[in-house]
């Protein structure tokens, strides 16, 4: 089982100087992150978006020991306000970095190729009025077949994914 402490996405873009813009877990008043877990089997229309932290495991774990995957999102680090990028900006580096608390095997970020509402989403629904997924537990086709990237899970370490190329295609069509 994994568990994280702490989320941070870190975006360097090309602007008249390069600039860092972090977008960290818990700021959610803003609205500029959301994270949840989901699981399978009997904790399938649970939600956990209320959680301070992060479940992942494939086996033998918690939830009656059924899969749980995480679910992270960054709906308004695109646009005009304060601590946003400007949409089509040139992305230069994006670095997901992930604070594991419990060793595990290797972690892999997909990107989600549906929308998804943090407060009701579960294994089984997108969450509100959205429906179920395609493939329950965002498997693809819900979510990109390939891995964005992915890393081994040491204990008490952060673990980095590069998602350069999958924030610079999300930066050329924020919708």
């Amino acid at each position: 089982m994994l568990s994280w402490g702490c989320l941070t996405l870190l975006v360097t873009v090309q602007s008249a100087r390069s600039e860092t813009v972090v977008f960290i877990e818990g700021d959610n008043a803003s609205g500029l992150t959301e994270d949840t877990h989901i699981a399978a089997g009997s904790a399938a229309t649970a939600n956990y978006s209320d959680e301070d932290y992060l479940l992942i495991d494939t086996e033998n774990g918690d939830f009656e020991n059924n899969e749980s995957r995480a679910l992270v999102a960054f709906p308004k680090a695109f646009g005009e306000r304060d601590g946003q990028l400007p949409a089509h900006t040139k992305v230069e580096q994006a670095i997901l970095s992930l604070f594991v608390v419990n060793e595990g095997g290797t972690l892999s970020a997909h990107v989600i190729q549906e929308s998804w509402d943090n407060s009701p989403v579960s294994w089984s629904a997108r969450g509100g009025e959205l429906g179920p997924w395609q493939a329950a537990g965002v498997s693809p086709p819900s979510c990109d077949e390939t891995a964005a990237a992915s890393g081994q899970t040491p204990a008490y370490a952060p673990v980095n994914f590069d998602l350069t190329d999958a924030v610079q295609m999300w930066a050329s069509d924020p919708s």
